[in-house]
C-alpha cells in the first residue's frame, strides 16, 4: 500500500514537471512571437519573402528596393515588342516606353507586415519564414512617349479598319419632311485595346494584343419628337402694340408620325424618304396685314381757321398733340388726356374764349376747333363716340350739331376704336386750314354723311345800355349776338353702291341765344327811339303807334270801300350787325365768319326719320368754360 502511495506521489510530481515545462515552452514561444512582432516594427528593411514577380526584395531598405526595381524593369522590358493586331492590320509598340513606379513598389514592399496590427505582425513574418511570399503588383504603364505611340498605333489601325458613322438626319424643304437613314460605323475599340495592353505588360517577353472592332449604330429617330418640333397651329399675323407693326404669322404644319415611323423602319441604311407635310396657311399673313395697316382714310374733315394769330397758334399746338396718336382695337381716345393742361409752358397763348357767357381772352382759346374737326372726322369714320358736348353758342367752322367743345377737367371729347384694326390720327395745319384724317383699315367700303335738321331758333334782341363815356352821336357794340338753335344730327351710313344702310340720330344740340348789347350816350336816347311819349327811356327801340285816319264822306247810294290806312312808319332802328364769329373760352371755339370747307350736303337736312327721339345735351351753366 505504501508502494502505491509512493507511485501516486511520483506521478503527481511528473505531471507538475510536465505542466511546468509546457508553460515554460509556451512562454518562450510567446516571447519569441512578441520578439518577432517587435522585429517587424523595428527593422528598416523589407521582410523576407516580399518581392515583385520573380524579384525578391527581402532584406533591402526602401531605397535599395527602389533601385532594384529600376534595374529589374529595365531588364524585363528593354527589347520587348508589343504588337497591336486588328484584322489584317497591325502596329507595334516598343517595351522601352513601359514604366513602373519603383518608389511606390518599394514603399508597398516595405509596408508588408508593418501595416498590420502589432500582434499580427509576427504571423506575417512567420508565414514568410515558412515559405510564404507576398508579391507586390508592378502595375506597368506607358510613359508620355508611349501614350503617344499607342494613340498613333490605334489611328493606324483605325485608318485600315474604321468606317465612319453617319447619323440619321432630317430637314424640311418646301414643306416636305426629308429623312435620310444613318449608316452604321465601325471603329477599333481603343479602351479595350488599352486594357489588354496593360494586362500583357504584366507578362514577360513579347506580347500580341488583339484589338476588337465594334459597330457604332446611328442614334434612333423619334418621329414623335420630330412631330412635336414641327407641329404648329395656323395663327394670323397681329399688330405689335408698342411698335404698331405687323408681326409674323404662323403656318400650320402637321404629319402622321406613326405612319412615318413605320415607313422609316423599312428604309435601308443611307436611303432617303420624304413625308408630305399638311400645311395650313393663316387667313391673315404678315404681308397682308402690313399692306392693310393704316392704308385707308376712314374719315376726314377740313375746317377754316379764323381769328387772331394767337388763336391760330393754339390750333397748331393742339393739332401737333393729337397728330400720330394710334389707337388699338377697343382703345378709347381722350382729347383732354392727350393734350393735358393748356398752359403757356405747352406753347398755348391767350385767345378769345367763352367764360360765363362772355367772350374773353384765355390761355388755349381756339383748340375746340381741333376737337370739332376731329369729331366730324370720327363721325365720317363711323367710329363710336363715347363722350361729346356741343358748344354753348353755335360755331361757324362746322355745321350746327357737328361740333365738340372741351374744357380741361370738365368737358372731354372721347371716342373708341371699335374697328378690328389699329387707327391713327393724322392732324395737320396748312395756312388757315386744319385737316384731320382717321387712318385705318376698311374691311368693307362705306361712306358716312352727316345730316343736320334745325328744329327751332331763338332770335336775339338788340339791347341798348346808356354809358356816359360813349361820345354823343356814337354807339359801341359791347356784346355780339348769337341766334339760339335746337339742332338734331343724323349719322347716315351708305354701302359701296350708295345704298343707305342705316340712319341714326347722333345728337340733339341746344345752342343758346345771346342778345346784342349796344352802349350809347344818354343824350342820344330819343334819336335812337328809346323814349316813349311819357318820357320813359327803354332798353329797346319802341315801335311808333300811328294816328287813326278818318273815313272820307262819299255820296249815296254808293258806299265806296274805305281807303286803306297808311302803313305806320316805325322809328328807325339801327341796322343790326351781322352775326359775329363766336369767341372760344379756354379750350373752346370761335365761330368763324365763313363756314367750314365741309360738304354743303351736311348743312342741307335730309328728311327726318319717322320717329323723332329727344336727346338733349345739357347746356353749360353760368361760369362754365365752353367754346
Amino acid at each position: 500500500m505504501e508502494e502505491n502511495l509512493t507511485a501516486q506521489q511520483g506521478a503527481g510530481k511528473n505531471k507538475k514537471r510536465i505542466l511546468l515545462a509546457a508553460a515554460c515552452t509556451a512562454g518562450a514561444i510567446l516571447l519569441i512571437y512578441l520578439a518577432l512582432c517587435v522585429y517587424v516594427g523595428a527593422t528598416r528593411t523589407v521582410l523576407p519573402g516580399v518581392g515583385v514577380d520573380e524579384l525578391d526584395l527581402g532584406g533591402l531598405t526602401q531605397e535599395q528596393a527602389s533601385h532594384a526595381v529600376q534595374q529589374w524593369a529595365a531588364q524585363r522590358y528593354d527589347g520587348v515588342t508589343y504588337t497591336l493586331r486588328c484584322g489584317g492590320s497591325s502596329a507595334q509598340l516598343s517595351g522601352k516606353h513601359v514604366m513602373v513606379d519603383d518608389a511606390v513598389i518599394a514603399r508597398n514592399a516595405y509596408m508588408v507586415g508593418r501595416g498590420e496590427p502589432f500582434l499580427k505582425r509576427g504571423a506575417v513574418i512567420l508565414a514568410h519564414i515558412f515559405g510564404g511570399r507576398t508579391s507586390i503588383p508592378a502595375r506597368p504603364g506607358l510613359d508620355s512617349e508611349g501614350v503617344r505611340a499607342f494613340e498613333l498605333a490605334m489611328e493606324q489601325l483605325g485608318r485600315a479598319e474604321n468606317t465612319p458613322l453617319i447619323e440619321t438626319v432630317w430637314s424640311v424643304e418646301n414643306y416636305v419632311l426629308v429623312v435620310t437613314r444613318g449608316v452604321t460605323g465601325r471603329t477599333v475599340e481603343e479602351e479595350q485595346a488599352r486594357a489588354e495592353l496593360a494586362l500583357s505588360m504584366t507578362q514577360p517577353g513579347d506580347q500580341t494584343v488583339e484589338v476588337s472592332v465594334i459597330n457604332v449604330l446611328p442614334q434612333p429617330v423619334d418621329f414623335k419628337q420630330i412631330h412635336a418640333q414641327l407641329y404648329a397651329e395656323a395663327k394670323d399675323s397681329f399688330v405689335d402694340e408698342e411698335k404698331y407693326e405687323a408681326m409674323p404669322h404662323v403656318v400650320g404644319i402637321d404629319f402622321d408620325a406613326e405612319l412615318a415611323a413605320r415607313e422609316f423602319e423599312s428604309l435601308a441604311e443611307g436611303e432617303t424618304m420624304t413625308v408630305e407635310l399638311t400645311v395650313t396657311m393663316p387667313e391673315l399673313t404678315q404681308e397682308k396685314l402690313h399692306r392693310m395697316l393704316f392704308r385707308d382714310v376712314l374719315g376726314e374733315c377740313t375746317t377754316s381757321i379764323s381769328g387772331t394769330e394767337n388763336r391760330l397758334n393754339n390750333v397748331i399746338v393742339a393739332a401737333k398733340a393729337i397728330d400720330g396718336v394710334v389707337l388699338m382695337p377697343g382703345e378709347v381716345f381722350s382729347y383732354n388726356d392727350t393734350l393735358g393742361p393748356r398752359t403757356t409752358a405747352q406753347g398755348y397763348r391767350p385767345a378769345p374764349a367763352y367764360i360765363g357767357g362772355k367772350t374773353v381772352d384765355d390761355i388755349g382759346g381756339g383748340i375746340c376747333q381741333d376737337s370739332s374737326t376731329l369729331y366730324l372726322a370720327t363721325l365720317r369714320a363711323n367710329l363710336e363716340i363715347v363722350e361729346r358736348v356741343n358748344h354753348m353758342y353755335a360755331v361757324g367752322y362746322v355745321p350746327d350739331g357737328l361740333d365738340a367743345t372741351v374744357a380741361y377737367n370738365a368737358i372731354d371729347f372721347r371716342f373708341r376704336n371699335d374697328t378690328q384694326y389699329p387707327i391713327c390720327i393724322d392732324a395737320r395745319v396748312n395756312g388757315r386750314k386744319i385737316t384731320v384724317k382717321i387712318l385705318g383699315t376698311k374691311e368693307q367700303a362705306f361712306t358716312v354723311k352727316m345730316v343736320t335738321q334745325t328744329l327751332s331758333t331763338t332770335p336775339y334782341q338788340v339791347i341798348y345800355k346808356p354809358d356816359h363815356t360813349v361820345p354823343v352821336g356814337k354807339t359801341v357794340v359791347d356784346t355780339t349776338a348769337y341766334t339760339g338753335r335746337k339742332v338734331q344730327a343724323y349719322r347716315c351710313v351708305y354701302d359701296a353702291n350708295g345704298a343707305l344702310v342705316s340712319k341714326t340720330l347722333e345728337s340733339t344740340n341746344n345752342y343758346r341765344h345771346r342778345d346784342k348789347v349796344i352802349l350809347y350816350n344818354p343824350a342820344d336816347a330819343a334819336g335812337l327811339g328809346l323814349v316813349d311819349k311819357e318820357g320813359n327811356v327803354h332798353s329797346t327801340v319802341l315801335p311808333v303807334v300811328p294816328e287813326p285816319t278818318p273815313e272820307p264822306e262819299v255820296p249815296e247810294p254808293v258806299t265806296p270801300a274805305p281807303e286803306p290806312a297808311p302803313e305806320p312808319e316805325p322809328t328807325p332802328e339801327p341796322e343790326p350787325e351781322p352775326e359775329p364769329t363766336p369767341e372760344p373760352e379756354q379750350g373752346q371755339e370761335t365761330a368763324g365768319p365763313e363756314p367750314g370747307t365741309e360738304s354743303e350736303q351736311e348743312q342741307t337736312p335730309r328728311p327726318l326719320p319717322e320717329q323723332d327721339p329727344e336727346e338733349v345735351q345739357p347746356e353749360n351753366s353760368e361760369g362754365e368754360t365752353a367754346a
